[in-house]
């Protein structure tokens, strides 16, 4: 399956949470099958299995894509209060003049 090719390339700590996530999806949309068709599923049952499987594909990329933003900003974000400290102790102009020199 695609999906476990690509859980197996994200690092260890982000699959947790994408598989994690794709399994809520697929109970979500378990549960709104079975409200919506009863126990019986419609007559194509191949069709119907994919159709549950977007929303779970779909909240596994969105998993992935939320938790590449987090890990970026996560490490962005000493590097920004060190310059934003800097600023306010010295003025944005000399700190931008310095960053400029370098």
């Amino acid at each position: 399956m695609p999906i476990e090719r690509a859980l197996k390339l994200l690092p260890e700590r982000w699959a947790d949470v994408v598989n994690t996530a794709t399994k809520q999806s697929l109970e979500a949309a378990l549960k709104a099958a079975l409200l919506t068709f009863g126990d019986t599923p419609p007559v194509k049952s191949r069709e119907f299995l994919h159709k549950l499987a977007v929303p779970a594909i779909g909240a596994a990329g969105g998993a992935a894509i939320n938790l590449l933003f987090i890990d970026h900003f996560q490490d962005m974000a000493p590097g920004h209060f060190i310059v934003r400290k800097l600023e306010r102790a010295y003025g944005a102009e000399l700190v931008r003049a310095e960053y400029e020199r370098l």
